[in-house]
């Protein structure tokens, strides 16, 4: 039966334990929460006891979950027991606990109840206490891979370049679902531009644990009519900026031996064979690709892992129907594939479950491989899609 209502947040703290003593990592956290006990249980802010949830893929971290009246009881219980809270880090942990507050929700507080025999325990968001990073996410595949990392958990950042009204618009739909967001500016075209992005997350979100790289500009034209801005312009938004971005990502994560980098490359036929009026576009993704295989390499020894995700033919919604209906015949699906399609994707790379996925690249294409290419084919792309823009 419930007791009372009341008020209620959800403290969110982040743990790393020192080398060596990771198999008995959730036991040294219920020494620490048996040392608070005493105290925080005739706290009049106190709500019930810590829930610890140890990562697979990240052994040395513990994520630390327990619900307060509010922030400032909490603060105010860390205050006071800072003595042996002192004692306790210099033992065990390798670098200072992160703590995040959530929403306060009115909650019918009931006694606590152990599960009945044979049933499983409630399981957190598996990207809970994690700070995503998803560039360009402010419309399209990069809005979709940022609502979706938030469901699963996660705390996103925001990254447009022009549209701040839109990325405004997908921060709010991030805060409904309970998590926290910020929106930046930045130009990652920029080479300084990538290490003032991560500055500005992590004074406000926290170090970032998930890198997804989104931004790329397309242009559909031959490459003799393409300008040298033209050609520069694919080559520093699709790659360049990748690499930029990976370098800051690489020197922040190394320091935690842990993190996710998630590049969105193109379906590979593009690759392997080629196609008329993509040659920039193209090359460029498929720079991205071996960028991505080479730093998987690189980096896995650090703990960070590295993958590709290749969009194929997605409806980005502002097709004009006959385009539509050419590329949904390429497809032997039968369709074009969805943005949340892509994010679902994005967001498995993310979590625990790729713990020993590194290198890879993950095609969401729906079985299109171009084998229907021949002369009449690209004619046909040429006339429905040259001169034709995204609004």
């Amino acid at each position: 039966m419930t007791n009372r209502s009341q008020d209620m947040i959800l403290v969110m703290e982040r743990w790393r334990i020192k080398p060596g003593m990771e198999r008995e990592a959730t036991q040294i956290m219920q020494k620490m929460d048996d040392l608070l006990g005493p105290g925080a249980h005739e706290h009049p802010g106190w709500c019930g006891h810590a829930r610890f949830f140890q990562s697979t893929a990240r052994p040395d971290e513990i994520l630390v979950l327990y619900p307060w009246r509010s922030a400032e009881a909490h603060a105010d219980i860390m205050r006071r027991e800072e003595p042996v809270l002192e004692a306790f880090y210099e033992r065990y942990c390798a670098a200072p606990r992160e703590t995040s507050y959530h929403v306060e929700l009115p909650v019918d507080v009931e006694p606590q109840k152990e599960a009945a025999p044979g049933l499983p325990q409630a399981r957190s968001p598996e990207l809970a206490g994690r700070v995503a990073l998803v560039t360009g996410s402010s419309r399209g595949i990069g809005k979709a891979i940022a609502l979706r990392l938030a469901e699963q958990g996660a705390d996103v950042a925001v990254n447009y370049h022009s549209n701040r009204g839109a990325a405004e618009q997908t921060a709010a739909e991030i805060r409904a679902l309970g998590r926290r967001t910020m929106v930046v500016q930045a130009d990652v075209t920029r080479p300084d531009a990538a290490a003032e992005l991560f500055s500005g997350v992590e004074a406000q979100l926290g170090p970032v644990d998930i890198l997804v790289n989104n931004v790329g500009d397309f242009f559909f034209k031959p490459l003799a009519a393409m300008t040298d801005d033209e050609w520069r312009n694919v080559m520093d938004s699709n790659l360049s900026s990748v690499h930029y971005l990976c370098r800051a990502a690489v020197a922040r994560m190394r320091q935690r031996k842990s993190g996710r980098i998630i590049n969105i490359g193109l379906s590979p036929t593009y690759a392997i064979r080629g196609a008329p009026n993509v040659a920039a576009y193209s090359i460029a993704k498929t720079g991205v690709l071996i960028l991505t295989r080479s730093l998987a390499t690189e980096e896995a020894p650090h703990g960070i892992l590295v993958n590709c995700v290749s969009p194929g033919l997605i409806d980005n919604g502002y097709l004009p129907p006959a385009q539509k209906e050419w590329m949904e015949r390429r497809v032997p699906m039968g369709r074009l594939g969805r943005a949340s399609e892509v994010a679902d994707a994005v967001a498995f790379l993310a979590s625990d479950r790729a713990s020993y996925v590194s290198g890879a690249n993950i095609a969401v294409a729906g079985g299109w491989d171009w084998t229907d290419r021949g002369t009449e084919h690209d004619r046909r792309v040429e006339d429905l899609f040259i001169g034709h823009e995204e609004p």
